[in-house]
């Protein structure tokens, strides 16, 4: 971006709100980075020296814990029932997929509902929608064999 005399612009002043910085101008050799991510980069910098994402990042902080926690519980009802395999239909994250393999319980991921759907019906158990419906008592109905 250059001024009506050709000469490039020394920098730009940017608002957002109650803040305001200056940014340089983009380089051509600035790696892609447009002046709207450089913008919000340094926004999100300012913010955090003011000190208003501590809040955000404490509560962030929170709900991870809660996640791993939530995992982890999944990953012990799971075990309890003790599968050689458990097939899922979307995706598993990281940390459950190493916790069940330590646990000697493989994991195969992205396996269409129609597949499930016939492997149930072969082995005459159910699909179960949540591990939250895995129990001891209930185990019989989703875990089945097979030969």
């Amino acid at each position: 971006m250059r001024e009506a005399s050709g000469k490039r612009a020394s920098s730009y002043r940017v608002t957002s709100g109650d803040l305001s910085w200056s940014v340089p101008p983009p380089l051509e050799d600035d790696f892609g980075m447009s002046l709207a991510d450089r913008d919000a980069r340094l926004l999100h910098q300012q913010q955090r020296e003011a000190g208003q994402l501590l809040a955000d990042c404490q509560a962030q902080a929170h709900s991870l814990g809660e996640e791993k926690q939530y995992l982890a519980n999944a990953v012990a009802r799971l075990a309890f029932v003790k599968p050689d395999v458990v097939l899922v239909e979307g995706d598993v994250a990281r940390m459950a997929q190493e916790d069940l393999l330590s646990r000697n319980i493989s994991v195969a991921q992205k396996v269409k509902a129609s597949v499930l759907d016939r492997l149930a019906r072969c082995m005459g158990v159910r699909v179960t929608p949540t591990v939250e419906h895995l129990s001891p008592t209930s185990a019989h109905l989703y875990l089945g064999d097979c030969k």
